[in-house]
């Protein structure tokens, strides 16, 4: 939507749309990594993150050539292939790891990524169906204003339900963010209220 223009017409953007989503399946597991090779370090074992990051760079470069130049897809395999390549390297450190320190409570690592790949798929649900049903009968896209209009309505919908089912299937670090919210709105509170007795005592 930000890219469109006259040098970049509407089949272009819908291709990088295209390509951002494949790529931003891999968002979480690019994080975990991060998290991971700390931990290796702070066990003092950086041979074996280097060792896997080589392979997963190997891995995604047969792909890329396998899914663009072999099956001729489109520029978005490329995002498939780093998405691919992406999730088995934090697969790879988190077993490894797992066996390293002598296995973690599979029970506290499983249950709460269960609750939120439901929860996503909930979320997702509601916010396809919204998109292809406010595109044809409320918002007319091929105008700029509109688009953004639909883009900011799907998307609260989404975040709404997403947030809800969280609270619903009582997602850990959700809660904590409910929590983290409460306290700054006490906090708030609690600077306003001097200001208001400031602002009194100088009205007196």
């Amino acid at each position: 939507m930000a890219l469109g223009g006259e040098q970049f017409d509407w089949p272009d953007t819908v291709l990088t749309a295209r390509s951002l989503a494949a790529f931003g399946v891999s968002l979480f597991a690019q994080a975990i990594i991060v998290l991971l090779i700390r931990a290796f370090f702070a066990l003092k074992d950086s041979k074996t993150p280097v060792v896997i990051s080589v392979i997963s760079v190997l891995l995604n470069s047969i792909l890329s050539i396998v899914f663009i130049q072999v099956l001729k897809m489109p520029i978005w395999g490329l995002g498939i292939s780093a998405s691919i390549a992406t999730l088995l390297h934090a697969l790879a450190l988190l077993i490894l790891l797992d066996r390293k320190v002598g296995y973690f409570d599979r029970a506290h690592l499983i249950i709460p990524f269960i609750k939120i790949s439901v929860t996503t798929l909930i979320m997702a649900v509601p916010l396809y169906v919204l998109m292809k049903l406010f595109d044809q009968l409320v918002f007319d896209t091929t105008r700029t204003i509109e688009l953004v209009l639909l883009t900011i309505t799907v998307s609260s919908i989404g975040l709404a339900t997403y947030l809800f089912f969280a609270w619903f299937f009582n997602i850990e670090e959700v809660v904590m963010f409910y929590k983290f919210a409460q306290k700054l709105t006490r906090f708030k509170d609690i600077l306003v209220e001097p200001s208001q007795e400031v602002g009194s005592q100088k009205m007196t």
